[in-house]
């Protein structure tokens, strides 16, 4: 089975956390949460963050064994370069002008979509 959990920037530091996605801009790092017809409860740690930074963990690694997340930016063999995006149900590196790529260990992930930009 893949591993879901996401990533964002926590909204008062800028830090990136990892976990469980609890609404657009909660993300539990750990514990558990609660949940009733009207009540939501966390019992741990938690973080608010940028809604516009959050993305989901593909369930694929690089080539250095660095897990690929939806937003990254990752390379091709020949240095080409390309954001990884979840469309049609599938996440994939979606290089301009060309068929879109499902990731592997074919890629590298060299940055991403919120601390560098894409040239076209």
């Amino acid at each position: 089975m893949r591993e879901i959990f996401f990533r964002g920037r926590c909204y008062d530091d800028g830090e990136w956390i990892f976990g469980s996605l609890l609404d657009d801009d909660i993300i539990v790092t750990k514990g558990s949460v609660d949940v009733d017809e009207s009540y939501i409860g966390i019992n741990g740690n938690w973080s608010s963050v940028l809604v516009e930074t959050v993305g989901q963990y593909t369930g694929s690694m690089d080539k250095n064994e660095v897990k690929i997340f939806e937003g990254d930016i990752v390379a091709d063999e020949s240095g080409e370069i390309a954001p990884v995006v979840f469309e049609d149900g599938s996440f994939f590196a979606d290089y301009e002008g060309y068929e879109p790529q499902f990731l592997g260990e074919w890629c590298e992930v060299v940055g991403n979509i919120f601390e560098n930009k894409i040239n076209s």
